[in-house]
């Protein structure tokens, strides 16, 4: 009884009467979709929704890096020469690029960023980028005569060509592979606590329905490898925070894997039933990614 009359005559004090107020300014969270009309800087209501509404701004600005290029005048850019077409610029940081590359064509073998050189590892593999022609059924074919506008909205604010951003331990990476968009965003260090990855994808040139088929089978292979995955329609945000560099570059060389795998995928997603199945065979085709992972990193910074 003396306990419970001291937590009422507690909770009564001014000072935790004050700090409830100041509680209610802080913690509740109103901005939850970035997508609604009241999502704006004078829609904040808490510290909360001003650290949810600049970390969204903060990810739109990293989805639409590669239109600033224009800003970094007489910042040498580099484009990567590979038998896979895919018209990618580099902007180095700095220790990305081995010193003895010329010129402004670069070869693979002159990429020094940890990240970007493990998945491009994985993207390169023999058999990951298939030149063969898909199957494309009627609803398929129809879908993809349609596509005349982009995909996804302020897509046209995106420059026409892939943008790699890196450094001895650091890779941004956006990719437009038709109608579709990646986005990698990676520091690979020494130290697991300054690690993270960051993997963002949406689009494809079918009906919504197949596209959210894809998001599926990205949702079921990334959470195998301890990907925190959000999904919503066709797109898909994973993450994974603090691993050691082995494990991180195991994961990065699996995105670049999945990038190529999944490139036309949607196509062929003509059916629910199809989803395990291309999760089996991705699987089947990358059978060192097979085995189960080791434990370990977090997904929200604990």
């Amino acid at each position: 009884q003396y306990e419970l009359v001291q937590s009422m005559a507690f909770e009564d004090a001014p000072e935790f009467r004050l700090l409830r107020r100041i509680l209610a300014r802080i913690a509740p969270l109103h901005l939850l979709d970035p997508q609604d009309q009241n999502f704006t800087p004078g829609g904040c209501q808490s510290v909360h929704d001003v650290i949810r509404f600049i970390h969204e701004k903060a990810v739109e600005e990293l989805m639409d890096l590669p239109r600033f290029v224009k800003r970094f005048k007489g910042v040498k850019i580099f484009t990567l020469v590979s038998d896979i077409p895919l018209g990618l610029k580099i902007l180095d940081l700095g220790g990305g690029i081995a010193p003895e590359a010329q010129g402004t064509r670069l070869l693979p073998e002159h990429i020094r960023s940890w990240p970007m050189k493990a998945l491009w590892e994985g993207l390169s593999s023999p058999g990951v980028w298939s030149t063969e022609p898909v199957p494309v059924d009627f609803q398929g074919m129809m879908s993809s005569l349609s596509k005349t506008v982009a995909v996804t909205p302020g897509a046209t604010t995106v420059s026409g060509f892939n943008l790699a951003v890196i450094s001895e331990n650091y890779l941004n990476l956006h990719l437009r592979l038709g109608y579709h968009f990646n986005l990698v965003d990676a520091r690979m260090e020494t130290e697991a606590p300054r690690n993270h990855i960051y993997f963002r994808f949406v689009g494809g040139v079918t009906d919504l329905t197949r596209r959210s088929r894809r998001a599926q089978l990205l949702e079921k292979i990334l959470s195998q490898f301890h990907f925190k995955v959000d999904t919503k329609g066709d797109l898909v945000v994973a993450k994974v925070l603090h691993l050691p560099r082995e494990d991180m570059e195991q994961r990065l060389q699996l995105l670049g894997r999945l990038i190529g795998f999944t490139r036309q995928l949607d196509i062929q997603l003509r059916r629910d039933d199809d989803v395990p199945d291309f999760v089996e065979a991705f699987f089947h085709q990358n059978s060192p990614l097979g085995e189960k992972p080791p434990e370990g990193g977090s997904y929200d910074g604990k």
